[in-house]
């Protein structure tokens, strides 16, 4: 009996023509394009153009020249200026993190349009007004992918003008590669396998949580983490599947991510990791 072959999701994707309807992608990305970023855009038969280092300039870029010179041809959604943008996570991320955590004492996330954390602040201000909204942002010197360098010239979006101008935020943090890095390692450890934005992220969140003596529930807004197949289990916590389970420590407080790309009905497990705060 002859084997049948076994064809993983990413063969059965490329097999097909690039888009629903045979489209052709073109990607405009910064120099804070990460090398396995670029390959996956460019396995899946995108055509990638690096321009500038910060992603206004691709911005400018797509809506200024490409769009304009062929608007039958392109449709730009326009990320950084688009209000449709934090609606999105005030109509949605925003309920769903206080209906799935109702006794959240902060909520962190990366700012890079700042769409996600203007959407979530407003909303988590209007209802929930003691809770604290931490934001992480890269350090001068430092380029992050997905958090940026405002130091150092990246674009302030309206977004996050707005977020200044109504003090939204109760802690502007400013982490360095190295810092990212080593928490990207650290939540590797327990079995969050994230990137470095995320491990930003939750930097900014135990720092924050340390300077403001913050107790119970922190809610992280990550992207496209992955959890542990395996099953582990020590002091501190227990990995089955993809759900992570706390074991009691009191040295230890309660951090929860959350996928900042989730919508509602649509939202799997929330994972729970330990970390200690000096």
């Amino acid at each position: 009996m002859r084997r049948k072959r076994f064809q993983c999701p990413s063969e059965q994707i490329k097999a097909r023509p690039l888009g629903a309807r045979g489209g052709v992608a073109l990607v405009v990305c910064s120099s804070k394009l990460t090398s396995d970023k670029a390959a996956f855009i460019q396995y899946y038969g995108a055509r990638l153009e690096k321009l500038g280092d910060f992603t206004i300039e691709g911005n400018l870029y797509c809506r200024d020249v490409l769009a304009r010179a062929e608007p039958d041809r392109y449709v730009f959604l326009d990320q950084l200026h688009n209000w449709e943008n934090p609606r999105a996570h005030y109509e949605t991320t925003g309920p769903e993190i206080v209906s799935d955590l109702p006794q959240v004492q902060a909520i962190a996330g990366s700012l890079g349009s700042g769409g996600t954390m203007n959407g979530v602040a407003r909303f988590i201000k209007e209802h929930h007004p003691t809770v604290k909204i931490i934001t992480a942002e890269s350090a001068s010197g430092t380029k992050i992918p997905g958090t940026g360098s405002f130091s150092d010239g990246d674009f302030v979006t309206p977004f996050i003008e707005q977020l200044r101008e109504r003090n939204l935020v109760d802690s502007w943090q400013k982490v360095d590669l190295q810092r990212a890095q080593e928490r990207t390692k650290s939540l590797a450890k327990q079995g969050f396998f994230c990137g470095i934005q995320t491990g930003a992220v939750m930097e900014a969140a135990v720092r924050a949580a340390t300077e403001m003596k913050l107790r119970g529930s922190i809610g992280n807004l990550a992207a496209g983490y992955r959890t542990a197949r395996s099953i582990r289990q020590d002091h501190t916590l227990m990995l089955k599947g993809s759900n992570i389970l706390m074991e009691p420590d009191p040295r230890f407080r309660d951090c929860v991510f959350r996928d900042a790309g989730c919508r509602q009905n649509l939202l799997g497990t929330l994972h729970r990791i330990s970390v200690e705060c000096s």
